[in-house]
């Protein structure tokens, strides 16, 4: 669900920015390219959960209250990010508050909007895609093993 919710954050803010000339057009593809988010939005606690697992499972020791509740700083280093961010971008576009647009800003303003969301999401594709190697059957294998593991432990 990850997968295809990064990717259509891709698709659809590329498409945005390709095709978006109108107010209507420019709604449309930034609102399917936010059903990916929301994808993205709700799969994370699963995810976080897998991590979890996974780390109990090697260490022998759950850390899922530490690891769970990690789950909040992502959100928080990424408002932080984005607003330091998007003021150095304004910068480097020449955007002035109340200065007429010249079609250098609004071309820069679209890069903005559209381009910086994609570049983005395919880093987060790349390194979901290629560092990610839990698979739900790996997953279940993992749940179960802990679960016999804890099993034994506690007829001890």
């Amino acid at each position: 669900m990850y997968t295809i919710g990064i990717s259509a954050i891709v698709v659809f803010q590329l498409a945005a920015w390709a095709f978006a000339k109108d107010a209507m057009t420019f709604a449309v593809m930034i609102g399917i390219s936010y059903i990916g988010v929301a994808f993205c939005t709700s799969s994370s606690p699963a995810m976080y959960a897998d991590a979890s697992d996974y780390g109990e499972w090697k260490t022998g020791k759950s850390a899922r209250g530490f690891i769970m509740g990690m789950a909040n700083m992502p959100p928080k280093l990424g408002l932080i990010t984005t607003g330091t961010f998007t003021g150095f971008a304004l910068s480097a576009i020449g955007y002035v508050a109340g200065a007429p647009s010249t079609p250098e800003l609004v071309s820069g303003l679209r890069n903005i909007i559209h381009m910086l969301p994609a570049i983005a999401a395919i880093i987060g594709l790349i390194v979901m895609t290629l560092f990610n190697k839990l698979t739900v059957p790996e997953v279940i294998k993992i749940q179960q093993e802990i679960s016999a593991r804890n099993e034994a432990a506690a007829t001890k």
